[in-house]
């Protein structure tokens, strides 16, 4: 095997600041029964479950409302929530990430209540790639952290890099055994050649890392004052032929 193409891509974290309030997640649902609502075939839980998990989307109209900032929190482009393991997006934020090529997706709107006033925002449903279709385990490199405190602060928690050595793992199965009893972070992805590594947003369905932006998705984000999420853990993806 040689390696046909190497890209960078991040790892976005939310960020939790003045700019997001200082509290995560920023919001969460609130309508009376909201418990039986969501779980419903055009609630919000079966429609995320249906696309992360099923690989199709909704063929009706979904239901996505009833959400509400925290009482503390900002709305930002990139909103975390307490429903959805990826944000929602401000209509400022799909308007300039439109051109990005996100794969098979669709957008859906949905209504957050800040201070009883309902604003717009979106809920982006990207089908994931399979690992077992395109992930080479014995090329991934992995290095070993643990956790550790900058101080009692919410944000200052972070992974810290351990100079230690992590074995090469052959399959899903070794990496989970070794994730038993260690706190793997992934240094770069191997890939076959049938993986779209053009895409500018990666979501791999239960692997080892949940999602992952190109360098052109960073560069927009900043470019157009996108707020909410960092982009400073870096991810080689290495095809290979």
């Amino acid at each position: 095997m040689k390696i046909k193409r190497s890209k960078t891509f991040y790892c976005p974290k939310h960020t939790i600041d003045k700019d997001t309030g200082w509290v995560f997640p920023q919001c969460r649902e609130f309508l009376k029964g909201m418990n039986s609502y969501v779980d419903t075939p055009r609630g919000i839980y079966h429609v995320q479950r249906l696309i992360g998990s099923g690989f199709i989307f909704p063929r009706t109209k979904p239901l996505l409302g009833g959400i509400e900032l925290m009482k503390s929190a900002k709305p930002t482009d990139f909103l975390s929530t307490s429903m959805f393991d990826k944000p929602l997006l401000s209509k400022k934020a799909v308007d300039c990430l439109r051109p990005l090529n996100f794969g098979t997706h669709r957008i859906y709107p949905v209504r957050v209540y800040h201070r009883l006033k309902p604003i717009l925002y979106f809920f982006a449903g990207v089908l994931p790639y399979k690992q077992a279709d395109y992930i080479i385990w014995d090329k991934c490199r992995f290095y070993d952290t643990e956790l550790a405190f900058k101080s009692a602060d919410l944000d200052s928690i972070y992974d810290k890099r351990l100079d230690t050595e992590v074995p090469v793992f052959r399959s899903v199965d070794d990496f989970d055994a070794f994730s038993a009893t260690h706190w793997p972070e992934v240094e770069s992805i191997a890939v076959n050649e049938k993986f779209p590594i053009e895409l500018d947003y990666v979501k791999f369905y239960n692997a080892f890392v949940n999602k992952l932006v190109s360098e052109r998705f960073v560069e927009t984000a900043k470019a157009n004052g996108l707020i909410g999420l960092d982009f400073k853990q870096k991810i080689e993806i290495v095809q290979y032929i």
